[in-house]
């Protein structure tokens, strides 16, 4: 059996792992030089941080926690407690909310006000047309509709929420039908909170992780086969056979695994269908500013990362990287901003950019007591696509297309439409494609 992973993120990692343990031989094709995907880590100021605030859950799910601990030492691993929170009209709101600092940061007439209102969305519920605007009207009612996600969803996206589709709601906000003792269970027991805060970090940021990873497939006989450029993928009526790449080598594969976008995928097989591929082409993304800061050391931040919901801020969210290693005040953070390639922004020069991110800053609490010492910027294009209402079906319909194709396996977060995608469920998806695998071997 001999099987091909194409992209060496968590995903392409977790499967090649478990394929290669049990004797599978396993090739790995990543574009660039090194492991992870946008969750590798890059070395900033003789510190790791990454392109993003990745989250490891402390209980773990089971196969997730066990292959975790078969390449991690329990040393090698930071426990730390995560504090996130949203910034909102001035103020902060933990995430999840406790009843407490939800009550004492709205005041007693807003929570009437928020009261009312979700009472008279559920006697008099509006239209829906499978919105974010029609499902949080609906579910939660129009007072937080208009003043808590409206603004972040349209700055997020650079859309109205009413061509948004309801799926970026109910997975932002984690349920479909909202009743009062959902609500109460979810942002207001003690239980869910905690479970939430207790978190994992590995000793040397996330690429830590992925370079053991790395090792032990290599240890198992997997090959690696980086700057790997594919020119196509070769088929015998619908079973897709071997890759070929632009160096004109060739390899056989029984499996062919991607965790690449399916827009990449389909333009590697020249027997694809177009009219799949320009539906595809046809999905509008959004790009990425990520600023990184190293600042003397002040009182500024004590969050893992700030959601900056306010309109008055351009940036959609803060990371305080410190806080994974549990190490005192805010020596790197990373700004994020989220932008269209047209947009002048992702187009200023640095010195722009940075006069952007001080305004920012100095509009939150403390925010004029951060010296920035140094700055790094780093542009990624077309990072997220933009969930209009159609994407699902877009998505379904490629994903349904990609099926025919036998010896063809389809994983990881740029083919999902869920966005509570994370590191963990990312990593447990690779291992139950693995394990698919090897049931079929076993027929």
């Amino acid at each position: 059996m001999k099987v091909a992973i194409i992209g060496s993120g968590p995903t392409g990692l977790s499967t090649a792992y478990i394929l290669s343990k049990a004797g599978v031989t396993v090739d790995i094709y990543e574009k660039d030089k090194v492991v992870g995907g946008l969750a590798r880590s890059i070395s900033l100021w003789d510190e790791q941080v990454e392109l993003g605030p990745h989250f490891l859950k402390e209980d773990l799910e089971s196969s997730v926690g066990k292959l975790l601990h078969d390449i991690m030492q329990d040393d090698e691993l930071i426990k730390y407690e995560r504090l996130t929170r949203i910034y909102a009209h001035d103020m902060f709101l933990n995430y999840p909310p406790s009843a407490k600092n939800f009550l004492s940061t709205l005041g007693s007439k807003k929570t009437i006000i928020t009261g009312l209102s979700f009472m008279q969305a559920k006697l008099k519920p509006v239209k829906n047309n499978y919105s974010v605007e029609s499902y949080i009207k609906k579910q939660l009612g129009n007072y937080l509709y208009l003043n808590f996600f409206k603004e972040y969803t349209e700055k997020l996206w650079g859309v109205d929420c009413a061509v948004i589709d309801e799926n970026y709601a109910i997975s932002m906000i984690g349920f479909g039908d909202l009743t009062l003792q959902k609500i109460f269970q979810k942002f207001f027991t003690k239980t869910n909170t905690q479970l939430h805060k207790k978190c994992i970090y590995p000793r040397g940021g996330m690429s830590a992780l992925w370079n053991r990873l790395k090792m032990k497939i290599q240890e198992h006989g997997g090959k690696f086969f980086f700057s790997a450029d594919i020119k196509t993928i070769s088929s015998k009526g619908d079973k897709l056979t071997g890759i070929e790449l632009t160096d004109q080598s060739f390899n056989n594969y029984d499996y062919i695994i991607s965790t690449i976008a399916e827009t990449a995928l389909l333009k590697m097989i020249p027997v694809a269908d177009k009219s799949v591929i320009d539906q595809l082409v046809g999905i509008r993304y959004r790009s990425v500013i990520a600023v990184f800061l190293k600042i003397d050391h002040c009182n500024f931040l004590e969050d893992n990362c700030i959601y900056l919901y306010s309109k008055k801020i351009q940036a959609t969210r803060i990371t305080n990287y410190d806080r994974f290693q549990n190490k005192p005040g805010n020596n790197i953070l990373m700004i994020e901003y989220w932008v269209n390639g047209d947009d002048a922004l992702w187009n200023y020069t640095e010195d722009q950019i940075i006069a952007v991110v001080k305004k920012d800053i100095s509009a939150l609490p403390n925010g004029n007591n951060v010296r920035i010492i140094k700055s790094n910027i780093i542009k990624l294009k077309n990072a997220f696509p933009i969930p209009f209402i159609g994407l699902k079906d877009i998505k379904h319909n490629a994903s349904s297309y990609l099926n025919k194709f036998e010896g063809l396996v389809i994983a990881g977060r740029a083919n999902q439409n869920n966005f509570n995608y994370g590191m963990e469920e990312a990593i447990a998806e690779g291992i139950y494609k693995a394990e698919e695998i090897l049931k079929n071997m076993k027929k």
